[in-house]
């Protein structure tokens, strides 16, 4: 690598080095998709002359086209070459440091999560086990777990602890490609044990009776598994339910607010969704963030408004006609 050559070959090569087989098929799309976009914004800008100014120009190119939670996505991809750039010397400082995200306006979306309500409705209207609905085990465990669709559909019945009432994360179902087979987490912060409840530890004894302690458990192997099977399924629940309808991606997103507004710490929210630091689940759950810090604010100021808010007391008032008594100055 070469501080003078193009951006984009330096990008290629840096996916080529750090990327290829470090990270999973998924993930490493999402950065060769990067790298397509870069070659269209900026296709002749070399490394060495890349400034924070320019840096941004080419944020706000991509921001034209794409909402900023996808900005984001483009620029945490692009920065992680250029830190690597800034550290061969490549590059004096770092022009991604403190860039400006901004996107198109977001068109209409299906609600992100459900309050704890409407989960409740929605869990009471599952069928877990039947033959009639396959995919509600499924359902059932994310709603319970916060984990990844992907990561459900690769645990295994050798992943289940029933005495600790414990669930161990240490892979996915490559269910994009039509062979199927397991495939390796999003990264590495992604394998953990998840405690679960003595009922879906129960149902999943149950599920795992007569399967090979190898094989997925919360769906059939031998016929392929689309998200969108199990997203249709959910739609109908919720219109069971009465209450917004939701991905099942959304159901990991309520399992994190839920928790949150149970006063979990941010710290064991993000070990149990397997995110790779705390500011990744912040930035995720903000708005459950900020909701719960407006209703602190809300509890401090009637505290105070509550038991602070005492008469105010007025100086006593000499009676009319008194006058002070004339003593001398040296004794006043």
């Amino acid at each position: 690598m070469y501080r003078t050559q193009s951006l984009t070959n330096y990008f290629d090569e840096w996916i080529a080095t750090y990327k290829e087989g470090f990270v999973t098929d998924i993930t490493l799309r999402k950065y060769r998709n990067a790298s397509q976009w870069l070659k269209r914004i900026a296709p002749t800008t070399r490394i060495c002359d890349l400034t924070k100014s320019g840096y941004q120009r080419i944020l706000n190119a991509y921001s034209l086209d794409h909402e900023a939670n996808t900005v984001r996505d483009f620029h945490r991809c692009v920065h992680a070459a250029i830190m690597d750039a800034v550290d061969e010397g490549f590059l004096r400082t770092d022009p991604g440091r403190r860039a400006q995200i901004r996107g198109k306006q977001p068109g209409h979306k299906r609600r992100k999560y459900l309050d704890a309500e409407q989960f409740h409705r929605l869990l009471a209207c599952l069928h877990p086990g039947s033959a009639q609905h396959p995919y509600d085990s499924m359902i059932w465990f994310i709603a319970l777990t916060g984990c990844r669709f992907a990561e459900a559909c690769g645990v295994t019945p050798a992943d289940i602890d029933y005495d600790r009432l414990r669930v161990t994360i240490s892979k996915t179902w490559n269910y994009k490609s039509p062979d199927g087979g397991f495939a390796s987490t999003k990264n590495t912060f992604s394998v953990r044990a998840i405690d679960i409840t003595h009922a879906l530890a129960d149902h999943l004894r149950d599920l795992a009776k007569g399967r090979p302690d190898v094989a997925p458990l919360l769906f059939d192997p031998s016929k392929r598994i689309f998200n969108s099977y199990v997203n249709d399924r959910l739609a109908v629940l919720c219109k069971q339910a009465c209450i917004p309808e939701i991905t099942v991606h959304a159901l990991r997103h309520t399992h994190g607010s839920l928790l949150l507004y149970a006063g979990v710490s941010i710290q064991a929210i993000s070990r149990r969704l397997g995110h790779a630091n705390t500011t990744t689940t912040q930035e995720v759950y903000l708005h459950v963030i900020k909701e719960m810090e407006e209703r602190e604010t809300m509890k401090i100021t009637g505290y105070l408004e509550r038991s602070l808010n005492t008469p105010t007391i007025e100086p006593p008032q000499l009676a009319t006609g008194w006058t002070l008594i004339n003593t001398p100055e040296k004794d006043r």
